[in-house]
């Protein structure tokens, strides 16, 4: 019995055995049971873009794709089966885009079409508030507006948001706009928007500089407010409130310096004075000092009529060896964002060895060592990516042999006269979140023409490098490394100021060798898919970088970023920040911001991994 069932399981084997053996038809293998890998089923979105002025950027998922006006295809854009939504990323500083079709899509297993997008040209003034020394964003900082309108005056008040910005319309009419903000711990600032009567967008750069001296006295007492040395002398029993009633309690003060040696954006206003008459005069500045005083229940305070406080204007760092003798001072009239002069400031060289104008005044409010001039006129010409004229746009004039900007917006020829200091060398760029080349002039004492046209784009970027009087010659190390054809790699430098890739010049518009800079890079377009390194050499001069102190603010396509020095024992070599470029031209930046050694900062140190 035990031999029989024996048998049966072993023919029941071979059996099996025999089923599952080579050469028989039904015969299957591990591989049958091991799913097939399928390849990715990528879907394109497409569609038209209607009324946009410049470009903007439509967001799905974690991707972007830059769009300029009319009909667009975006290949590859996404997984079949992908759930997304589709969104206005970034658009015209001037214009309003929205998208008026299906937006949200699940489980999208076919390509998207007729994706619809409409954009609206208003007048558009979009405020930004940032810490200038940090370049930090400052959210829920109070921001007014106020302008006349048909001899209307008018006002806005708003609260900055997450990302530092209030955004605001205001109705088409030619006139000045003042943009006031004064956080606590922060001096005033202000700003001076040109509204037109055909529509455009503006921007106003609120760069809040933090105070330099934040103390409490009692003003009963005299008090001398130090920064360095005495800046600001108050008498006893000279403070009154906005009724003009005496102050006896504890004042709590704000003191900021003014020194516009590296940026002369942080000073208030737009570098333009007023005389009692109404006629209006373009200054430059030797140095600025804002001061603010309130009670204890927050009360404004301000000096008593007959008062007079002594006030010692710290002599700006670019201005040490040529300030004059003698300049008048200007107060800044934050209602109406002109500079009043009252009264005349001494070139004095305190104990201390601190030079300042001093002088004294009877009010408190920022006050600038100022000298008014009579301007001549730069004349020129912009256009857009086509070569086409480019109307209502701001141009901006920076003095590089001065401390003093002024601006002029584009006729419908696209030409402007912007004014300038006679006799000088100037920098000459468009604004209001455009970016273009930056034109080297120098005026004579007559108007000039400067070619060729600037070319104003919101698509390109610009990279500027400004640090203090030491070391004196910082340069700009730029590298493109391509990671389709090594060919295209190029580097921009003081002895290659400009590169042509792929038909994009890459142009290192300023190279400064005497200190404070800038020294300007433009990229009209990214040319090829790869990696753009950044990084700061010092040439020649006493000093470091990093005590100088440097800054590199990197303006990608209208989105500001600045970099600083890191901590730590320096180097000649600053690495400051990367851009990795990928095939639908969307921009990676990654900070670096690391002391290496010189030669990543004279071969870019690629393709070697950053330490």
């Amino acid at each position: 019995m035990r031999n029989l069932t024996f048998g049966l399981v072993l023919a029941v084997s071979l059996a099996v055995v025999t089923g599952c053996g080579g050469g028989s038809s039904s015969a299957r293998s591990l591989e049958d049971f091991t799913p097939t890998p399928q390849a990715p089923d990528f879907k394109s979105i497409s569609g038209d873009v209607q009324g946009l002025a410049g470009v903007l950027t439509l967001g799905w998922e974690n991707r972007t794709q830059v769009l300029t006006g009319g009909a667009f295809t975006i290949p590859l854009a996404f997984d079949s089966g992908t759930d997304f939504v589709l969104s206005i990323i970034n658009e015209p500083l001037s214009q309003t885009c929205t998208i008026d079709s299906q937006t949200s899509f699940s489980g999208q297993s076919n390509d998207v079409v007729g994706v619809m997008i409409s954009c609206i040209t208003q007048n558009v003034i979009r405020v930004s508030v940032e810490n200038f020394v940090t370049g930090i964003a400052m959210a829920g900082v109070d921001v007014t507006a106020t302008w006349t309108d048909q001899g209307n005056p008018q006002s806005l008040a708003g609260v900055s948001d997450a990302q530092g910005r209030w955004t605001f319309e205001v109705p088409t009419f030619d006139g000045r706009i003042v943009i006031n903000a004064d956080p606590v711990g922060f001096g005033e600032q202000s700003k001076i928007v040109v509204n037109t009567a055909i529509p455009a967008g503006r921007t106003a750069r609120m760069l809040m500089q933090p105070m330099s001296l934040g103390t409490t006295f009692d003003a009963t007492f005299e008090i001398n407010l130090v920064v360095g040395d005495t800046l600001l002398t108050v008498p006893a029993n000279a403070l009154v409130d906005a009724g003009g009633n005496l102050y006896g309690g504890t004042v709590t003060t704000e003191l900021t310096t003014v020194d516009p040696s590296v940026e002369v954006e942080v000073m208030p206003g737009d570098y333009t004075s007023r005389d009692a008459g109404g006629v209006t005069s373009p200054i430059q500045s030797y140095g600025a000092l804002s001061v603010t005083f309130t009670g204890a229940n927050g009360e404004v305070l301000d000096l008593d009529v007959g008062q007079v406080a002594t006030i010692n204007i710290p002599v700006a760092a670019a201005e040490l060896l040529t300030a004059p003798a003698a300049t008048p001072m200007f107060y800044y009239d934050s209602a109406n964002g002109y500079w009043i002069e009252e009264g005349q400031a001494i070139r004095t060289l305190l104990a201390s060895g601190l030079l300042v104008y001093a002088g004294q005044v009877s009010h408190f409010t920022t006050w600038n060592a100022d000298e008014a001039y009579v301007p001549v006129f730069i004349n020129g010409c912009v256009v857009n990516s086509s070569g086409a004229p480019y109307p209502n746009v701001r141009v901006n004039a920076t003095g590089a042999t001065y401390l003093g900007s002024s601006l002029a917006i584009t006729d419908s020829n696209g030409l402007f006269a912007v004014p300038v200091r006679p006799f000088s060398d100037v920098l000459i760029t468009v604004g209001d979140a455009l970016q273009s080349g930056t034109i080297q002039a120098s005026s004579g004492g007559v108007d000039s023409t400067v070619a060729p046209c600037l070319v104003a784009s919101g698509g390109s970027s610009t990279i500027n490098l400004t640090w203090g009087a030491n070391p004196s010659d910082l340069d700009t190390r730029f590298f493109g490394f391509s990671s389709l054809d090594s060919d295209d790699d190029f580097t921009v430098n003081f002895t290659q100021t400009s590169v042509l890739v792929n038909n994009i010049s890459v142009d290192l518009d300023v190279d400064d060798v005497s200190g404070f800079g800038p020294e300007i890079v433009t990229v009209p377009d990214f040319p090829f898919q790869g990696v753009y390194r950044y990084a700061v050499h010092l040439f020649s001069g006493t000093g470091d970088i990093q005590s100088s102190p440097a800054r590199v603010e990197l303006n990608l396509r209208g989105d500001l970023t600045l970099f600083t020095p890191p901590p730590g024992a320096p180097t000649r070599c600053w690495a400051v920040f990367d851009m990795a470029i990928d095939p639908s031209a969307n921009v990676l930046v990654t900070p670096i911001n690391t002391w290496e050694a010189e030669d990543y900062c004279t071969t870019g140190n690629f393709p070697n991994p950053v330490n």
